[in-house]
């Protein structure tokens, strides 16, 4: 017995640290974890009628990230597409819902308010810097009914701080590819009346080798060359590397200001602007064939018995950019008789830029294009809400919304000066407008059962003209409305046990990327002006239960079905977008979450997801194939918290195949080209040195698992080394 005893208290020593870590997390739990997005109004998470998954700000610190994508990194049925690399980019880094593919049918907000950009409806996941965001609320499912087209797939809302006292924030961090950053935020609430937050943040890279230059060689004649590297496109056709494009590399600059003020006791206002740059560095990528020991970098080429004309474009890399300004306020207040008010007003500006090279250039010289494409947006929105009765409770809004897209294509002397601008040949102008009424009623039917029923009117109009190839194309303004209806409820069947069910409609417009902007060298990306707008009808239920001893158990099971669904399709070497007939999408999320001993949790989570073309006149053979660049199968699994000074995390990701082409043929894996299935492991760790100061180890791609996303290739094993100081 006295053994016994003896090795109890060394246990009890031995994880004292963190008996004070979770006695410190018990303290915090005893406030509910309250979320806004699913009904524009406060409430605790497990009574918001949809499956809302809740990422604070201390999980985030814990996490591995650098972007606001890698912040769901183990988030149940979120789809993130990322190559690592940390490269910020509306196309490399993003976010899908429930199987329905596309970033940009699934919604990304600020503070309520969207940053899905107005060109092609993505966003640069590094807009928000990390230590301003409090929390992120992830809702999936439809949302029009109260955010309009971008919530087709669910909505993604970030929440940011607001100052409670003065901090200041001060982090540094270095890794593999030569990566550096520097982040520094200042908050402070310098009166009763008003609060300030700052923040700076800059981060460049080297880069690494995302895409290789293959050919398919095919004749006869030319100098007999080694260092090829024989492999297969994804279809399985014989194809051969000969060398890459080199290294990428890129920087950022991020600056950001927001002052709150407190007009009245019941009145606020917030003013938010930010601004983001960034751009990729131009380079000369690397030959892997050599013709008597000299590398060999153009002419006729001898590979595997079969010529093949090789030129320095093969091994050439264009640079891109972007700058980003960002406005944003927000009013808020209290009328009488208990009804708020809220107003927002934003305006975005997406200056994105990309540069091409001429099949005839060489490493220094050569013609070229650039492409400007500026695209603006600007959001309003008015809401009320206000209680009926004793039981019932009702919001109501009107919104509104303008987009431009103002497209030039010049000439370069020079590919590499961009800045040294020639004539325009293509260009393209498109605008949109959306005028929408909402309103949502809840109503409490019983202490155990809460319906919400909700609806959107969206009116939604566009025009364009586009000179493409010396044509020039003017086309009228056209219109099109729907209502999008939801209905959900709450029932809370015990103390622990919750269910919830909604069926819904949701309404998506063309961005003006689908409709205006034709681009592409080799291939060509046909944009389509008379696309029509997609409509999604979905049905859903779940039920979670929560264990006294901190289990969670969460289970949800979700159809989808698609009208009008637009997507590309190869003919020829070109690319087109139609509206392609009908999908459905029929899935199921299940998820187990454990707190243990000492302020840690333990989750493990999976995604089953069937997304099936069913009908499509203009590509008959896509019909019963997988919707392109949607996996069917996604699991999760994680250790994340804290345990005394010590806080970090460690979450395998498995994403299962998917498919670049709609007829389903890309089955060859670790191929360029390809879609690959893939495991993936990231990790950090960190100390706290005392009460400011925080060194950490981070390491993404654990086992170092090499995978394809198309034509570009994942970033390996990353480390990273950081050091925090914050009072």
């Amino acid at each position: 017995m006295k053994y016994r005893k003896n090795v109890l208290a060394l246990a009890l020593a031995a994880v004292f640290p963190c008996q004070q870590s979770a006695q410190a997390d018990e303290a915090d739990a005893t406030l509910p974890e309250m979320v806004v997005t699913a009904t524009k109004t406060a409430k605790v998470v497990s009574e918001a009628p949809a499956t809302v998954t809740v990422v604070t700000a201390k999980e985030i610190e814990n996490k591995n990230v650098h972007r606001v994508d890698e912040a769901l990194a183990g988030v149940p049925g979120v789809s993130i597409r990322s190559l690592g690399g940390e490269q910020p980019s509306n196309w490399q880094n993003q976010i899908t819902l429930r199987g329905i593919p596309g970033y940009y049918r699934t919604g990304i907000l600020v503070d309520g308010v969207s940053i899905n950009n107005a060109f092609s409806g993505g966003v640069n996941m590094s807009v928000v810097p990390i230590d301003d965001i409090q929390q992120i609320e992830v809702v999936p499912g439809p949302f029009s009914s109260l955010y309009g087209g971008a919530g087709m797939a669910g909505v993604v809302n970030i929440i940011t701080k607001v100052p409670e006292k003065r901090e200041i924030s001060i982090k540094g961090e270095g890794g593999s590819h030569n990566f550096k950053s520097l982040d520094l935020g200042f908050r402070d609430k310098l009166s009763d009346s008003l609060g300030i937050s700052l923040s700076y943040g800059h981060k460049e890279s080297d880069g690494y080798v995302k895409e290789y230059a293959t050919k398919m060689p095919s004749g006869s004649g030319g100098t007999v060359v080694t260092g090829w590297q024989k492999t297969t496109t994804s279809t399985g056709t014989t194809t051969y590397i000969i060398g890459d494009k080199g290294e990428e590399a890129w920087e950022q600059d991020n600056y950001g200001a927001k002052f709150f003020l407190k007009l009245s006791p019941v009145s606020k206002l917030i003013l938010d602007t930010s601004y983001l740059t960034h751009r990729t560095e131009d380079g000369q990528g690397n030959t892997y064939l050599t013709a008597g020991g000299i590398p060999f970098t153009s002419g006729d080429a001898l590979i595997d018995g079969k010529k093949s004309v090789i030129k320095a474009t093969d091994f050439l890399k264009a640079t891109n950019g972007e700058d980003l300004t960002r406005y944003a306020a927000t009013y808020e207040t209290r009328l009488a008789n208990d009804v708020k008010l809220k107003a927002n007003l934003s305006s975005q500006d997406n200056q994105y830029w990309y540069t091409s090279i001429d099949s005839h250039a060489t490493n220094t010289s050569g013609t070229g294009k650039l492409s400007d494409i500026p695209a603006k947006k600007i959001d309003g929105e008015l809401q009320v809400s206000f209680p009926v009765a004793s039981n019932q409770y009702l919001v109501v809004g009107v919104s509104a919304n303008d987009s431009t897209l103002n497209k030039k294509v010049y000439s370069l002397a020079n590919w590499r000066e961009e800045d040294n601008k020639g004539a325009v040949g293509d260009w393209a102008d498109g605008n949109s407008q959306s005028m929408a009424v909402y309103a949502q009623d809840e109503i409490a039917i019983s202490d155990k059962l809460t319906v919400y029923g909700g609806a959107r009117y969206d009116r939604w109009s566009t025009d364009g003209t586009i000179n493409i190839n010396s044509t020039l194309n003017k086309y009228d303004t056209r219109t099109s409305s729907a209502v999008s209806p939801k209905v959900s409820a709450v029932y809370r069947l015990d103390q622990g046990t919750v269910i919830k069910g909604a069926i819904g409609k949701a309404f998506r417009a063309p961005n003006l990327s689908d409709m205006y902007s034709t681009w592409g060298t080799t291939t060509i990306y046909w944009s389509n002006p008379d696309l029509k707008p997609e409509k999604v009808t979905t049905a859903e239920i779940g039920a979670e239960h929560e264990f006294k001893i901190g289990t969670l158990l969460r289970a949800t099971y979700y159809r989808s079905d698609i009208t009008d669904l637009i997507y590309s399709t190869t003919s020829g070497a070109d690319r087109y977008k139609f509206n392609a007939g009908t999908a459905e999408t029929e899935g199921i999320d299940l998820e187990a979450r454990q707190k243990l001993l000492g302020g840690l949790t333990a989750f493990i989570n999976a995604t089953f997801v069937s997304t099936t073309i069913t009908e499509n006149s203009v590509r008959p053979t896509s019909v019963g194939k997988q919707v392109p660049l949607q996996a069917e199968k996604m699991a999760n699994i994680g250790l994340e918290g804290s345990c005394g000074p010590w806080s970090g995390s460690v979450i395998g990701s498995y994403v299962g195949k998917m498919y670049g082409n709609d007829d389903n043929s890309d089955t060859f894996n670790d191929v360029p080209g390809s879609y690959d299935p893939y495991f993936v492991a990231n990790a950090k760790i960190a100390y706290k040195v005392n009460k400011a100061l925080t060194a950490s180890l981070s390491v993404k791609n654990l086992f170092d698992r090499e995978y394809f996303m198309g034509s570009s290739k994942a970033d390996g094993r990353s480390v990273y080394l950081g050091i925090g100081f914050k009072h």
